[in-house]
């Protein structure tokens, strides 16, 4: 009876390991791990806690925008024009400072630019027709030359002391947009497996046309 269990709980263990060996993601962790442990053995302050905050305060804001490519991703899409529509947000909220505005009120405006840049990439794609790729390449130049032409001849050195203070705060040493990016992954991480609506972006990508016929049904 016990070597039953025992037997059961193993063939569980082994089951759980393959479909783990099986996914996609396993080789880039594979990988990941075999260079950080390459870094800490032969970089003397790889290992260091102020290094690994540097590391992830260096990473999250990209990590922030890689959650939205994510459904993208997903559903078989894709967005060139991120990192541009990024530069164009902060150049917004930048010439909003410098002109002395509200802080609270230059990042609005700044996340409402991005708002509308993603609008009409998404517009481009799914009213006019044009391809993912052809059109958010072209919106990339465009967002990317916005930001250089309109606003590059403006700058603000002072950081307002509101904002200053809320990108300052810190908790268990590590500053607030850290813990914000690490919140943010894992509600949506949870989202994604957990509610119907982020999960029929999985059979989006699977087959877009019988994914369409399956909502309109519904």
């Amino acid at each position: 009876m016990l070597d039953s269990g025992l037997e059961t709980n193993k063939n569980k263990f082994v089951s759980i390991l393959k479909r783990f060996v099986e996914q996609r993601e396993f080789s880039v962790t594979i990988i990941f791990i075999v260079f950080f442990i390459a870094l800490a053995l032969t970089a003397n302050n790889f290992l260091t806690f102020v290094n690994l905050r540097a590391f992830l305060m260096a990473f999250s804001i990209d990590v922030l925008v890689a959650v939205g490519m994510v459904i993208l991703l997903i559903s078989g899409g894709f967005d060139l024009s991120v990192g541009s529509i990024l530069a164009l947000s902060g150049g917004v909220m930048n010439l909003f400072l410098h002109f002395n505005f509200n802080p609270f009120l230059a990042v609005f405006f700044g996340l409402i630019t991005g708002v509308i840049c993603g609008v009409i990439n998404g517009l481009l794609i799914s009213r006019v027709g044009i391809n993912a790729l052809i059109a958010t390449l072209a919106t990339m130049g465009i967002y990317r030359s916005m930001d250089l032409i309109i606003l590059g001849g403006v700058h603000t050195t002072i950081i307002p002391e509101v904002l200053a203070k809320f990108a300052d705060r810190k908790f268990l040493g590590l500053e607030f947009y850290i813990w914000f990016m690490v919140i943010i992954v894992s509600l949506f991480s949870i989202a994604l497996n957990r509610t119907r609506f982020l999960r029929q972006f999985f059979y989006i990508g699977g087959n877009q046309d019988s994914a369409s016929v399956s909502l309109s049904r519904n």
